[in-house]
């Protein structure tokens, strides 16, 4: 009998909580949820809202995954750009030191000749 009764509650039609969901930040956030129209009716008076709020979770769901899979992407793409300029940057500092040592010891054959 509770489990029945519990099953069949609808809080957007409890008297008690009726001035909680007229609040402006109440409804706005019930229509964003997709539980009320734009008149403020709920939308729940049809049987297959259950099969609506699932099927507008899944899309959330989706448009959040490909969100993430894009970030990710990018992220990739952005290692693999520090990884390239660090590497350059690597080269070039070996580059330098060599040239470095190559004119000092160029120094020191051209002292010695003196």
């Amino acid at each position: 009998m509770a489990d029945s009764l519990l099953e069949n509650y609808n809080p957007l039609y409890d008297v008690h909580l009726r001035q909680y969901f007229a609040l402006p930040h109440m409804q706005k956030h019930l229509r964003r949820m997709g539980l009320l129209d734009s008149n403020g009716v709920p939308v729940s008076q049809n049987g297959n809202v259950e099969s609506e709020l699932y099927a507008r979770h899944h899309a959330m769901m989706d448009m959040m995954l490909r969100n993430r899979e894009r970030v990710l992407m990018q992220l990739a793409d952005l290692q693999k750009k520090y990884d390239a300029a660090e590497k350059v940057e690597i080269y070039r500092r070996v580059r330098v030191s060599t040239i470095f040592s190559g004119s000092q010891n160029l120094h020191k054959i051209q002292r010695s000749d003196l």
